[in-house]
């Protein structure tokens, strides 16, 4: 046993700092006050550091992420559950600060890793296949005017190249006008290969068709 000099409390010499007379508590306490007293210069000195020793920082916090995952994992999600909103808001106001750094980060890191993100992304959308279309789906139903408003302003910036691609695609039959006119037309969402087949020999026959008409008519005139 032993008396802390600072509260005057007898405990245990575990709950002792090494090598001293103060209780842990009170040694944390003390820690706590001189950090809020000395806040900005001990955070110019913290960012010095990390500056001056980021590789061997990123390894310590990578062994101790390792060796502590799910105990880090609990304690994150329990802090995100707990400031929710204001963690959404400093997200949100440091996505808007540093728009144009997060988007070379990605770049770089897309570019370093193409065929590994890649693989990833696709392991991951097979194995979440429902939820994904539901979040979509959610998604969708939620943003549906903000949505609207970025296809207007897309189709406004890029009108002739969208122009373009459609009268390419409607020229060629390319699937996905095939798609559309099955939707718009039979109302058939998901089609099979086989209506895409048969339907695409109908539009084929009704342009040769028009074609004939319209040959047979200027040779009547």
């Amino acid at each position: 046993m032993k008396t802390c000099t600072k509260c005057g409390e007898t405990k245990e010499l575990e709950d002792f700092v090494p090598k001293g007379n103060v209780c842990r508590v009170c040694a944390n306490k003390r820690r706590r006050a001189y950090r809020l007293t000395n806040k900005d210069r001990l955070s110019k000195q913290d960012r010095a550091w990390t500056l001056a020793n980021r590789n061997k920082r990123n390894e310590q916090q990578r062994v101790r992420r390792l060796a502590n995952r799910d105990a880090i994992n609990a304690q994150d999600r329990a802090h995100w559950l707990a400031n929710k909103d204001e963690m959404n808001k400093k997200q949100k106001a440091y996505k808007l600060a540093n728009k144009e750094r997060i988007s070379e980060w990605y770049k770089a890191r897309y570019i370093a890793d193409k065929d590994k993100t890649l693989k990833r992304q696709k392991t991951y959308r097979l194995a979440n296949k429902e939820k994904i279309k539901e979040h979509r789906k959610t998604y969708k139903l939620d943003n549906k005017e903000k949505i609207n408003k970025q296809n207007k302003d897309y189709r406004l910036a890029n009108r002739d190249r969208i122009n373009k691609k459609g009268n390419e695609q409607t020229h060629n039959l390319h699937d996905t006008y095939v798609k559309s006119r099955l939707r718009n037309t039979y109302k058939i969402i998901e089609p099979t290969p086989e209506m895409m087949y048969t339907y695409r020999v109908h539009l084929l026959m009704f342009r040769e068709l028009r074609g004939i008409n319209n040959g047979n008519s200027n040779a009547t005139s």
